[in-house]
């Protein structure tokens, strides 16, 4: 995908980190190329990022899936989560996204977005991040 697929919402990979694009412009100045600018926010720490692009740069995008899990129990180290659709448990870990702050109370349902298919500093290529 390039920087002309852009649309509000895509979530891509950039910098090791994953990305959703806020708002975009698709810039044609009389002199010189085109080019993109972009306002995106990172999903693990909510900070926000403009950024410049050339006109036809590739970028990766990320796979997400939206889940609803509950929030089952703390062990310590790891939080237990179920899968509402499946009945399958997983175990996070402790500092994966937000999910500090939300899993305080047992039973609540927690709104996931699950992404796929990007190994990042010896993880797994399956983590959680809490919308």
């Amino acid at each position: 995908m390039d920087t002309g697929d852009f649309r509000n919402g895509l979530s891509i990979l950039f910098n090791n980190d994953i990305y959703t694009i806020v708002e975009f412009q698709h810039v044609k100045p009389g002199k010189g190329g085109a080019f993109v600018r972009s306002k995106m926010k990172n999903l693990r720490t909510g900070a926000t990022l403009d950024r410049t692009w050339n006109a036809g740069e590739k970028i990766e995008q990320a796979r997400l899936d939206r889940k609803v899990m509950q929030f089952l129990y703390s062990d310590g180290a790891d939080f237990n989560l179920m899968d509402m659709d499946t009945f399958e448990q997983v175990t996070v870990d402790r500092v994966a996204g937000d999910l500090r702050q939300s899993c305080q109370v047992v039973g609540l349902d927690l709104h996931l977005r699950l992404v796929t298919g990007h190994q990042r500093s010896g993880q797994s290529t399956e983590s959680e991040l809490a919308v």
